[in-house]
């Protein structure tokens, strides 16, 4: 009995750690995915958990990444309405999403890197974006259009049948969770050495 509860505590501490040292950032498919014109529909709920980590968009893409692979470049959220001209200023980000180019002539992306600090400058996203917007929308677009004003709890980027949920939780949240999932944990194992005295 001890060395079960022994094991219940050690799942319990590693599950409400790995909140902090990986991310529980996800990606889901709609149930109404794919459509009947076989477009791909799904949500990413975005968590600050990590200061930066890869998602990757395969799973709820499909295989026709033609139709539905998302426009590759950043987008980045600031902190609710940014005045004219400053856009640019790093204090008011809180977070960057960046679809990296890596199919469709790089214009297109199946992953997506999201990063709440450490972001790059402005030339770097500038010289980017400009190429992808260029070729999609001509000179038809300003700037200010890749960036998001953040809403909290979650702000809602979305884009056809894509969105992604970029969300702060509550302080203590993700450690909840964490815990939750210990237990759940636990619970189960209990349950299968429950049922192998049995057999």
């Amino acid at each position: 009995m001890r060395r079960a509860v022994s094991f219940a505590l050690f799942l319990l501490l590693a599950v409400a750690t790995a909140g902090f040292s990986g991310t529980i950032s996800s990606c889901a498919n709609w149930a109404t995915s794919p459509t009947p014109a076989g477009y791909t529909q799904f949500t990413c709920e975005l968590y600050n958990d990590a200061s930066q980590y890869n998602v990757s968009l395969s799973s709820v893409i499909g295989p026709d990444l033609t139709d539905n692979a998302p426009t590759a470049g950043y987008v980045i959220v600031t902190t609710g309405s940014i005045p004219v001209g400053g856009q640019w200023d790093q204090s008011l980000w809180v977070a960057q999403l960046f679809f990296v180019g890596d199919y469709g002539g790089n214009y297109q992306s199946d992953s997506l890197s999201v990063s709440w600090s450490g972001f790059p400058d402005q030339s770097t996203i500038e010289t980017y974006n400009t190429n992808i917007w260029d070729f999609y929308y001509g000179a038809n677009y300003t700037e200010s259009e890749w960036f998001l004003p953040y809403n909290a709890p979650v702000t809602t980027y979305a884009v056809v049948n894509h969105t992604y949920d970029v969300i702060v939780p509550e302080p203590g949240t993700i450690a909840l969770l964490g815990f939750g999932l210990a237990l759940l944990g636990g619970a189960v194992l209990k349950r299968r050495r429950t049922a192998g005295r049995a057999a």
